[in-house]
């Protein structure tokens, strides 16, 4: 049904949040069945990931319309913020890795809209809903926009606070101090990085148009006008460098610690060897200061094992300078990371 009788007012907002890593939609779906405020409405038989609504009892002229999108955003289409809030909590319990409520109202993304006579267009930040014809698709389109900024402003976020929690190593490389982490630490931390940098490369739309737009040129330019208005692309770059950046971090300081966990072992090794030495000499006294008697079979085969052992100790003793002159040049370069960070 059309929107020809729709007056020009003022603006009116369209407002995304994320508030986890994924939603039930299966769940949310009976929940708002259940619930009876808000009905599905159906977009297109291609989109199997989001959630399509409008409030049953209107308030204004205009409608109250939501999607919700499996990957944990939300975008509200003319809902007063005390709504907002209370779709938000309905929201909690059907998601899945739920993000801090701080975080969640930090990072909010929102565009204005109006309605007008012309044909929907995307202009200097405003959305401009033609009043001819059906709307849903357009609507769709733009909260996909908003979903994918949202969420990477989370994702920023994150990131941000990686980066917060490892200042302090970042500063005693600078001061040149000893590393105040373990080999496990260092793992996990890495593991946080790939993790993100998993959901930014492989499971997000950051990269790459989706598949809906191919075949949908109108839609796939308004699109594409979001994603530049939202500064999508230079984000995503910028993201992928700074998780670069930590990466190489997180794997020299791997490489860094695994090397003195190494060297300490080849040096209780040598310690071990020289112990054992010390004991082979204890005998070999004792030979000498015995009776002029020839030596016996003991006493030649402690002499023969006495140099096998001090073989040994040679082969161990350049194993472990070799070890330590690469531990000195990971030092150095853990120096010129100290000056880049300068």
């Amino acid at each position: 049904m059309g929107r020809k009788n729709f007056k020009l007012r003022s603006s009116l907002t369209a407002v995304a949040y994320s508030t986890a890593e994924e939603y039930d939609l299966t769940s949310i779906l009976n929940a708002l069945k259940k619930q009876g405020l808000y009905k599905e409405k159906v977009i297109s038989e291609d989109l199997d990931d989001v959630l399509y609504a409008s409030a049953k009892y209107q308030v204004s002229e205009e409608p109250r319309e939501l999607f919700i999108f499996r990957e944990g955003s939300v975008v509200f289409w003319n809902f007063p913020e005390i709504e907002r809030k209370a779709v938000l909590k309905f929201l909690k319990p059907h998601e899945e890795h739920s993000y801090s409520p701080s975080l969640v109202n930090q990072e909010v993304e929102a565009l204005e809209f109006v309605y007008h006579e012309n044909k929907t267009r995307f202009h200097d930040g405003n959305i401009y809903l033609s009043t001819d014809g059906e709307s849903d698709l357009e609507k769709y389109t733009f909260s996909s926009g908003l979903a994918l900024s949202v969420k990477l402003a989370i994702w920023e976020a994150s990131l941000d606070s990686y980066v917060k929690s490892i200042e302090d190593i970042i500063e005693d490389m600078k001061q040149g101090r000893t590393i105040r982490m373990t080999r496990e630490q260092v793992f996990r931390k890495t593991g946080e990085l790939f993790s993100l940098r998993h959901l930014i490369n492989l499971s997000s739309d950051l990269l790459d148009t989706p598949d809906f737009y191919w075949d949908r040129p109108t839609l796939e330019s308004l699109y594409l006008k979001v994603i530049k208005y939202m500064n999508i692309n230079r984000r995503t770059k910028v993201m992928n460098e700074k998780l670069t950046h930590c990466c190489e971090l997180m794997d020299l300081l791997s490489h860094h610690l695994e090397d003195k966990h190494h060297v300490r072992l080849e040096v209780m090794i040598i310690v071990l060897i020289m112990v054992e030495l010390g004991e082979v000499n204890d005998q070999m006294s004792q030979v000498q200061t015995s009776s002029g008697a020839a030596p016996s079979a003991t006493v030649l085969h402690t002499l023969q094992r006495h140099r096998d052992i001090l073989q040994d100790y040679v082969r161990e003793f350049h194993k472990t300078r070799t070890n330590v002159q690469a531990h000195r040049e990971r030092d150095l370069l853990l120096g010129s990371v100290r000056k880049d960070i300068e």
